[in-house]
This record gives C-alpha cells, structure tokens and sequence, in this order.
C-alpha cells in the first residue's frame, strides 16, 4: 500500500523509519486517511523532537515533572508512565492499543504523554496523535461515584481491618490501623509515621491540642488541594506511633497485601473514618 503523492520506496510499513522532523512527510501520511485530516505539526515544533527514544534524556524530563506538578507522587506516575509509552507519540499505530486499555489507565497514559509532548515542545503531535486515533479524554460521572460510595459497607472495611490482625506482622497491621484511626489518606499516613521516625514526636504532636501537626512540614503535606493542617490523635495511638519505629510506603504496604493475596481496601479506611467520626 503506497501513500498518496509519495514516493514509492516509502510504503506504510517502513513510514516509522521516517524522521519525525520532515514536516512533508507528516502531510502526506495524514493525506492518506479520510475524511477528516487533523491538525498537523508545525514544522518548527517537529525539528525539536528526538529520532529516538534514546536522545530522550529521562533524568532532565523527571526533574521537569517535579517542577512543574505540585505532587512529587504525581510527577514521578508520568515520568513512568512516559517511558513506558512514550513510542505511542511517535508511532499512532501503537497509539491505537490505548483503547484496549482501562479507562483510569488511558487517562494515566494520556496525562503522560501530554506532558512529555509539553517537555519537547510539541504539543501539536500529541494532538494530532489524539484525533489520527480517536482518543478523548475521559470523563467521570460523579453521580457513579456516589453510587459506589453509598452502596459500600463500612462494617465490612472495619472486619477487613480486624482480620488483618490474624493475617500480617505488626509491622504491615499498624500502618493500616493508624489510617483507620486517623482518618489520614494513605499516602498522608505513611508520611506522618516516616516523619516521626525520622524527626520525633516532639517537632510534630501537639501534646495541649493532642494533634499531630502536619502543618508544620509543609513541603511533605500541602498539595495544593485537600490538605491535612491536623489530625486528633490520642497519646495511647502517640506512643503506638513512636515505637513502630520505621518509614513505611504505600507500595510496600500494597505488595504485601498482594502477596498474601488480600484485598486492597485502604482508600475505603478514611470514608469509614468519617462514617463514625459524624
């Protein structure tokens, strides 16, 4: 099968071979498919885009993420993300696999290579690459997320808690009780529990107030948005708290969970929290 109007050496099966920098051949490519034609590179744009991934430098691109998201968690997901799918800029045939995808993981896929084209400095390709495949960006029904919220069982998250007791080490279970007890989001409480490790009760629990003051590691807690200024802890929890006596991820808690082949039901603790604490 041969493009219109090119010559006949480039033929669609080797069209990836062909530098992205050749704004002529962008043309001639999308002249190929009817009936809507979206819109193309600018030619200046294209020249700024790696032949390769390996001109891409990584490391630059990371710190790029982390400048530019207020969420060091957020950045380093489209880091990843692009570098995994980053050939899906570059080549739309590999791009058309993203509707074969999960709709959370799409989104994620998207956001990432929407960043990346921002890095470069070639938004249009990315937006070419979106119309040439037919993607849009997804929506989420909020009227759906109220179902699932209402339908839950809270006294189901509390029995899962109470089974984690039998099933994992106090080194796993207390991370998950701490959330259950506090209310935090999971990523807020791993944080808190690494902070006292590393910085003490002291600097961080308000003993008059019997608050753990997050407030006061600011670049570790604000986000921007639904923030934790303070959470009221008993000192019997406190004293759990100081001797747990080690920094905790969310991805060590999740592959332990996963390993021991038990259902992932942290995100539910903080509803539940709230459930009771109302």
């Amino acid at each position: 099968m041969k493009l219109c109007n090119y010559e006949s050496t480039h033929s669609l099966k080797n069209w990836r071979n062909t530098p992205p920098s050749s704004i002529k051949f962008w043309r001639e490519v999308w002249a190929g498919f009817e009936p809507a034609t979206p819109s193309l590179p600018s030619s200046r744009n294209l020249q700024r885009v790696p032949r390769t991934s390996s001109n891409l430098d990584w490391d630059d691109f990371l710190e790029w993420c982390l400048g530019r998201f207020r969420s060091e968690k957020h950045a380093k997901c489209m880091y990843y993300y692009a570098k995994r799918h980053h050939h899906m800029l570059f080549d739309f045939r590999e791009a058309s696999k993203l509707h074969t995808f999960t709709k959370s993981k799409r989104h994620n896929v998207m956001l990432a290579l929407n960043a990346l084209a921002k890095y470069l400095g070639c938004l249009d390709l990315f937006k070419a690459m979106k119309e040439g495949v037919g993607l849009k960006w997804d929506s989420y029904d909020s009227f759906d997320s109220f179902l699932s919220s209402y339908s839950s069982s809270r006294s189901d998250v509390l029995e899962w808690v109470k089974a984690l007791r039998n099933r994992l080490n106090w080194k796993y279970y207390f991370p998950v009780a701490f959330m259950a007890l506090t209310g935090l989001r999971v990523s807020e409480a791993c944080t808190s529990i690494t902070v006292v490790y590393e910085r003490g009760v002291e600097s961080y629990y308000n003993r008059k107030t019997s608050c753990l003051e997050h407030f006061r590691f600011k670049s570790l807690f604000m986000r921007g948005k639904k923030n934790a200024f303070a959470t009221p802890v008993s000192h019997k929890v406190v004293e759990l708290l100081e001797g747990y006596g080690g920094p905790v991820t969310r991805d060590t808690l999740r592959c332990k969970l996963r390993r021991e082949d038990i259902g992932i039901r942290m995100h539910e603790l903080r509803s539940c929290w709230a459930t009771y604490l109302r």
